[in-house]
């Protein structure tokens, strides 16, 4: 799969394969989706899209212009089985082979409020294997 040409001069030669989950419920995607699905397309060559319910018409057809590929997962699948579901389906289709990066996140996150492009080139030049984008304070900071 080529990358999309929508993609942020920033990216550089880095391709990025996105697993995003979403647990929309009776078809309908969260509002906030779709701010997040273009903000990933703008620096990822590919888009994994894993819903936990069958998303509606409407929905399926905004899907087709934002994700490469939609995988539906069951109404019980936590996110770390969505991200295992998503990451099999890039796996299996030779996505993974030569991409530099796999990005996991979810509709549980608002954003992006500007460009991902200078975060992902800030924490490239960082040389980490693993990084995280927020934290948490629930039961420790993590």
């Amino acid at each position: 799969m080529t990358p999309h040409s929508s993609h942020d001069p920033h990216q550089g030669d880095r391709k990025r394969v996105a697993v995003f989950a979403s647990r929309g419920s009776d078809g309908v995607l969260p509002a906030q989706v779709w701010t997040y699905l273009a903000g990933l397309k703008a620096v990822a060559a590919t888009v994994v899209v894993v819903c936990t319910d069958e998303p509606g018409a409407e929905d399926r057809e905004r899907l087709a212009a934002l994700a490469d590929h939609v995988v539906i997962g069951r109404r019980d699948d936590g996110d770390a089985e969505a991200y295992r579901r998503g990451e099999i389906r890039a796996r299996d289709g030779g996505l993974l082979d030569e991409a530099d990066d796999l990005i996991l996140c979810n509709d549980s996150c608002y954003g992006p409020v500007t460009s991902f492009a200078p975060m992902l080139l800030q924490m490239e030049r960082r040389g980490l294997d693993f990084w995280g984008a927020t934290d948490s304070l629930e039961t420790a900071h993590h």
